[in-house]
């Protein structure tokens, strides 16, 4: 039931996401303009998104069993939200696919753009999830360790403010106007 949920809501997200997010995709130049596109392209490309959402799904899915391994819940629940989330968008590419295919041999290119264009953006939305589900758990860029700071004094000027504000001061600033038009 939960999954029905998740995708019923990417479905509409996709459905309503502005024209904009579909060229944030790496889709080729050739198929920017999907409704040029020739059926073979459409197909190809469709193809190929889909053997990568897989690559994806496969990947994660060696994530969430690393997490598991390692015991941390949040990492886990981390993992596994977003791994939820490539499921959908799968399960979605690979309707749209299908809808493609149809559409194509309908001779509708229109739809069959549209449906690219579905591919398209959850490809596109499945690696940022992938990008995500490898910083679960806050390991990537993180060192362990001790640091130490030292701070001195020697490069500063009279200038320099040094000390700070007394709160006494604070009372004889007066507060801008709250308003232009008064």
């Amino acid at each position: 039931m939960k999954g029905f949920k998740i995708t019923v809501f990417l479905l509409g997200a996709l459905f309503f996401m502005p024209e904009t997010h579909a060229q944030e995709t790496s889709i080729p130049n050739q198929l920017e303009d999907s409704n040029q596109a020739s059926p073979k392209e459409m197909l190809d490309f469709a193809t190929a998104a889909i053997a990568e959402i897989q690559e994806i799904t496969q990947t994660v899915s060696a994530l969430m069993k690393d997490a598991e391994k390692s015991g941390d819940a949040e990492r886990i629940d981390c993992v596994r939200d977003r791994q939820a989330q490539i499921r959908a968008l799968q399960q979605v590419s690979e309707r749209s696919e299908s809808s493609m295919q149809e559409a194509l041999a309908s001779g509708s290119t229109e739809r069959a753009g549209h449906e690219l264009r579905k591919v398209a953006v959850a490809l596109s939305k499945v690696r940022q999830l992938l990008a995500e589900s490898e910083g679960c758990g806050g390991q990537v860029g993180v060192s362990s360790g001790e640091f130490d700071i030292e701070v001195s004094s020697s490069g500063l000027t009279d200038s320099d403010d040094t000390e700070g504000q007394d709160v006494d001061d604070l009372d004889s600033i007066e507060p801008p106007d709250t308003t232009p038009f008064e």
